[in-house]
């Protein structure tokens, strides 16, 4: 599997290259999290709706979970969609609430099974397990604005972007 996260002031987007059929598209708008098979000509299917202020989405494989930042109420939620079923019968989960003020970068650890953010208002980057209370801020010096963040968790690799100095 192969996937690639682009960001922009608009919506960020998790593009996955399917083992079988059409690479899928994640991406969010703001107010919906939405899917479309890229190459396909089909409307994007909305997954996760009535959000508030999604700025950053990514996606576990393993536990199936979509996970975002909600820029407006500082929160980073995740939640459990499947194929047949999408998020019915799935609530949304709180995984962070406290101490984030601007959560602008989401990437998900798939090997370490953690959660890894930026706050562009503290100038921080910090890590959290997905399945845990554990918590950590790993950078929060000589960082201006930290937007973007990926990783390439088999490497041990974390990279990020920012306003200002990174």
């Amino acid at each position: 599997m192969v996937s690639l996260r682009l960001s922009t002031a608009l919506f960020t987007v998790y593009i996955c290259n399917a083992v079988y059929g059409y690479p899928e598209l994640l991406f969010a708008n703001r107010k919906d999290i939405r899917i479309i098979e890229v190459g396909k000509d089909t409307r994007p299917q909305v997954i996760v709706k009535d959000v508030t202020d999604a700025a950053c989405v990514d996606y576990y494989y393993e536990g199936q979970l979509v996970c975002w930042t909600d820029i407006d109420n500082e929160l980073i939620k995740c939640v459990q969609v499947n194929s047949t079923q999408g998020t019915k019968d799935h609530k949304e989960v709180t995984v962070i609430s406290r101490g984030i003020i601007s959560p602008d970068g989401l990437a998900v650890d798939w090997l370490g099974r953690k959660l890894y953010w930026t706050d562009s208002d503290t100038n921080k980057i910090e890590v959290a397990g997905l399945y845990t209370t554990h918590r950590r801020v790993l950078f929060w010096r000589h960082l201006d604005q930290p937007r973007a963040i990926a990783l390439v968790p088999s490497e041990g690799c974390v990279q990020g972007r920012g306003r200002g100095a990174f």
